[in-house]
C-alpha cells in the first residue's frame, strides 16, 4: 500500500511542502489545480522536484479545460525528465476549477476526447488537428523521457468505464464503503474488458476521509465534517442519482442544489456546509475508528484491489501523528 497526501500548494511553498511529505514517509504528493484559488501548479511542481529526491509529484487534479491537453502536457513532461521519472499526471474533469471561471465540470464525451488527446502528448504520439502534425517536438531531443502515466479520477459510472479504457492510474472517489468499492470494481471490469485490458494495465487506489479515535460514536461524528470534500462529486450533473444507494442519495440530493463553492477550502468543522451530513453517514463513507481498526481498514482496501490511499487531510495533533506514526508503517 502506498500513501499520497492530496490538497493545494499554498503559494511559492510547493517546494517546502514536497519536501516535508517526503520526510514524513509519504510516497506521493498531489498538489490541486486552481487557476482562481491558488498559483500555477506546474510551477509549485517544478520547485517540488527540485526539493526532493524520493516521492511522487502528481497533479491531482488538473483539467483540460483552463489548460489545452499540449498545454499540459508541455507543462508535466520536462518535470518528468528532469526528477527521473517521478511524475503523474491527474486528470479529472474540473471541481471548483471550474466553478470560479462560471463553468461546471467537463462534459463527458469532451473529457473522453480532451484526454485521449493529451495521452498523445504525453506519449509523444502525432494527432492531426487542422491539418497539423501536433505533437512535443521537442521531446525527440531526449530519447531518455518516459511518458508521464495517467490517472484519472473517478466518481461516477461513465467516468469510471472511461478511465479503465485510458487511463494508467485510477483514483476512485466515491467513499469506503464496501458495496461502493464493488459497486466501482464491477465498472472498471467492465471497461477493461472492452478494451482488451486486464487489472495488470492499471494501479487502482482511492481518496478517503479518516478520523482517528478509539470511541466508534466519536470518529462518526468526526467523519461527518470531513467527507464533503469527496462527497460532493457524487452530486455532479449526469450523475444518475436515482441510481445511488439511499443513505447516499439523501446527501447527494442536497448537495446538488446546495452546494456553495465559496466555502469549498474551508475545512473546519464550523464550515456551515458539514451540517448536511450525520454521523451515520461519515461512518458508512469514511474510514474510523482505533489505529489498529483503521489498518485493518486498509488491509480490506488492499485485498479489495485498492494498491494507494491518498489522505485529504487531518488536523495537526494527535490524529495526525498516528497517522504518519502508526497507520501507515503497520499498513505496510
Amino acid at each position: 500500500m502506498e500513501f499520497g497526501r492530496l490538497g493545494y500548494a499554498l503559494p511559492l511553498q510547493g517546494a517546502k511542502m514536497a519536501k516535508e511529505d517526503e520526510d514524513l514517509g509519504f510516497d506521493i504528493r498531489y498538489f490541486g489545480d486552481n487557476t482562481c484559488f491558488w498559483p500555477d501548479t506546474f510551477g509549485e511542481l517544478r520547485d517540488a522536484v527540485r526539493a526532493t529526491s524520493r516521492i511522487m509529484l502528481a497533479t491531482g487534479v488538473t483539467n483540460t479545460v483552463t489548460r489545452h491537453p499540449s498545454a499540459v502536457a508541455a507543462g508535466i513532461a520536462p518535470l518528468q525528465l528532469i526528477s527521473d521519472g517521478r511524475m503523474i499526471c491527474g486528470v479529472g474533469k474540473g471541481d471548483s476549477s471550474m466553478a470560479v471561471i462560471g463553468r461546471g465540470p467537463q462534459k463527458h464525451a469532451e473529457f473522453v476526447e480532451k484526454t485521449t488527446s493529451l495521452r498523445k502528448y504525453l506519449r509523444g504520439e502525432s494527432q492531426f488537428i487542422e491539418g497539423w502534425d501536433s505533437r512535443l517536438q521537442w521531446l525527440d531531443d531526449f530519447p531518455a523521457y518516459q511518458p508521464v502515466p495517467i490517472e484519472i479520477m473517478c466518481s461516477g459510472p461513465k467516468t469510471l468505464k472511461a478511465a479503465a479504457k485510458m487511463a494508467d492510474r485510477i483514483t476512485l472517489a466515491i467513499g469506503a464503503a464496501p458495496e461502493r468499492l464493488d459497486w466501482a470494481f464491477d465498472i472498471i471490469d467492465e471497461g477493461l474488458a472492452e478494451a482488451g485490458r486486464t487489472r495488470a494495465d492499471v494501479t487502482i487506489g482511492g481518496w478517503f476521509s479518516f478520523a482517528i479515535e478509539d470511541d466508534a460514536a466519536t470518529a462518526a461524528e468526526m467523519l461527518r465534517s470531513r467527507v464533503r470534500s469527496v462527497v460532493h462529486m457524487a452530486s455532479f450533473k449526469g450523475q444518475d442519482l436515482s441510481a445511488q444507494p439511499e443513505i447516499l442519495r439523501k446527501m447527494t440530493e442536497r448537495m446538488r442544489v446546495e452546494y456553495d463553492y465559496k466555502l469549498h477550502t474551508d475545512t473546519s468543522v464550523d464550515n456551515p456546509m458539514n451540517a448536511m451530513f450525520d454521523a451515520e453517514f461519515g461512518a458508512w463513507f469514511g474510514i474510523g475508528g482505533s489505529v489498529s481498526q483503521v489498518v485493518d481498514r486498509i488491509g480490506a482496501l488492499k485485498e479489495r484491489g485498492i494498491e494507494y490511499t491518498i489522505l485529504g487531510g487531518l488536523p495537526p495533533g494527535r490524529e495526525w501523528e498516528d497517522f504518519i506514526g502508526k497507520v501507515m508503517p503497520q499498513s505496510r
